[in-house]
């Protein structure tokens, strides 16, 4: 199916319309439409708030996507993310745990989105072709709705539990504040640093029907003001389709596909070497999991001789029974590595899972060139799949003699 638009050029004293053919995803096809309304809802005792937005959902594929409720396995999930880009550096602050869809409203928002058809309403428990469904910032702090992450195979789409609110074996107690996502007001107001919100749909239908690649959109937003109640203060549209990680100024961006028991997912790699007063360069990593079910138990970087003052930053995870403890740095002969535990010794190790970012630096004397990293999942795959992944990075390049 293709959809036709008609576009306008004005050139001097002549106005030239344009029919331009713009593809309609085959199959049901969920993307992010719209971003608003975020707020803090609660303070924690902490000092932090709980925070999220407001996502409003479009099917831009020709076909009707599946929007029933719980306890369906093959319903919609909606997770958010907070981000801060700052000197260089780019770091991901939040999560949420994850909105579980219910009742499409099959409104038609998304009529001005390019590529997304006109409105063909299903019934509720259906979002029909070009048709949009609104949460409001409320909804999507509604802890009768959230649930642990962990509940969800994010290439496949599928959920496992029975209730929302089910809590996955060795999971920490917490409050219902505590289910979106929680930021300090020191880290939500530094001087000069970008602010980014994310939220991203994953659902079985559009996940089988292999659209799950746009399912992320991000927007930037105000830093914190200091204001009583933090209210979102978004400074910049809708980024449709891609996540927060690509606006990371300057960075080199390598995307990977994974595919994992016949269902595609998505990481990306980004790095990026800044210099220092003193000559040396400051050498940042930062790995995103998009949708891998499968995620990231080490980050290797392949020949770098000598790497100092190794950082690692993530962020840390409420009410699910994984660890939160730090990455490992090690210096090896040619290559440096960070990892955690290995699935084996460890499944609730600290791995890199789905909807999340971690970020890795270290300092080294030379300038930068094109280097490859190497990344080891951490669940095993099924007979055939590989046990890892390459990407292009940049990395410090070799000394003068």
């Amino acid at each position: 199916m293709r959809l036709l638009k008609r576009i306008a050029f004005i050139v001097p004293s002549v106005i030239v319309m344009l029919t331009v053919n713009v593809a309609v995803a085959a199959g049901p096809d969920v993307v992010v439409g719209f971003i608003e309304g975020g707020q803090e809802f609660a303070r924690l005792g902490t000092g932090e708030l709980a925070v999220t937005t407001g996502t409003n959902s479009c099917n831009a594929g020709d076909q009707t996507l599946s929007w029933r409720e719980l306890p369906d396995p093959a319903h919609p999930v909606i997770a958010v993310n907070l981000y801060r880009a700052k000197d260089g550096r780019f770091s991901q602050l939040g999560a949420s745990w994850v909105k579980h869809g219910y009742f499409a409203t099959n409104r038609n928002d998304c009529v001005d989105i390019e590529g997304v058809p006109t409105c063909q309403p299903g019934m509720g428990d259906e979002l029909g072709p070009g048709c949009s469904d609104l949460y409001a910032a409320a909804l999507n702090a509604n802890p009768e709705r959230l649930g642990p992450r962990g509940r969800i195979n994010p290439s496949s789409g599928v959920f496992d539990g029975a209730t929302a609110q089910q809590s996955l074996p060795g999971s920490p107690t917490i409050s219902n504040a505590e289910k979106v996502i929680v930021v300090s007001p020191e880290e939500l107001s530094v001087p000069g640093a970008r602010y980014f919100i994310e939220a991203q749909y994953v659902s079985a239908d559009d996940a089988q029907a292999g659209n799950a690649r746009n399912n992320v959109t991000f927007k930037e937003f105000a830093p914190y003001d200091g204001s009583p109640i933090f209210i979102i203060r978004y400074v910049a549209p809708e980024q449709r389709g891609q996540p927060a990680i690509s606006a990371w100024e300057g960075a080199k961006l390598s995307e990977i596909a994974v595919e994992e028991s016949g269902h595609n997912a998505t990481m990306f790699v980004a790095s990026k070497a800044s210099p220092l007063p003193d000559g040396t360069y400051r050498y940042d990593y930062v790995l995103y999991n998009m949708n891998s079910d499968r995620g990231v138990r080490s980050l290797l970087l392949n020949d770098v001789s000598k790497a100092d003052n190794p950082e690692f930053s993530a962020p840390s995870t409420r009410g699910e029974p994984w660890s939160n403890v730090e990455w490992t740095p090690k210096q090896e002969a040619d290559a440096f590595v960070w990892s955690t535990e290995d699935h084996n010794a460890n499944p609730n190790a600290n791995a890199l899972r789905w909807g999340n970012a971690y970020s890795f630096s270290f300092v080294a004397a030379t300038a930068p060139v094109d280097g490859t990293a190497t990344l080891e999942f951490f669940k095993p795959g099924v007979q055939g799949e590989p046990s890892q992944t390459k990407a292009s990075v940049v990395v410090p390049g070799p000394a003068k003699s």
